[in-house]
């Protein structure tokens, strides 16, 4: 488990130096896993502590919602991931964001919407085929 919550804080970190130049990215990520540790419980899961990091992000105005949200959806801890604990040997992945996209940018459509456009396609496929009978 250490070495996957080493690979995204250092995930984190690159796209922060992306997004900041190195110096300024490489402290305000720091400065933010220090902070979210402030937010978690004994024995957090790792969706306890992407939780606080992003806790501890609004507590600092917010500004990084946004690409921390990419970087733990793109490695399964998107929206509704989800677990029981820390010991969890079965967590569910998500690689989407709360906007409704996954970590690509590609748009989620809800079940029920995508039910919908294929019954439409397949009821307009089926009705020009029977009507060539």
């Amino acid at each position: 488990d250490g070495e996957i919550w080493s690979g995204i804080l250092w995930d984190l970190r690159e796209k922060f130096i992306e997004k900041y130049d190195y110096e300024e990215g490489k402290a305000q990520v720091e400065q933010l896993v220090i902070d979210g540790m402030k937010f978690t419980k004994v024995n957090p899961s790792m969706l306890d502590a992407r939780d606080a990091i992003l806790a501890a992000d609004l507590a600092n105005e917010g500004g990084n919602q946004d690409l921390l949200w990419k970087v733990f959806a793109c490695t399964g801890m998107g929206v509704p991931a989800s677990t029981t604990d820390h010991n969890d040997a079965n967590p569910v992945e998500s690689f989407d964001l709360p906007d409704g996209t996954d970590c690509r940018g590609r748009v989620k459509l809800p079940w029920q919407s995508l039910r919908e456009i294929l019954g439409s396609i397949l009821q307009d496929i089926l009705g020009r085929w029977f009507n060539r009978i």
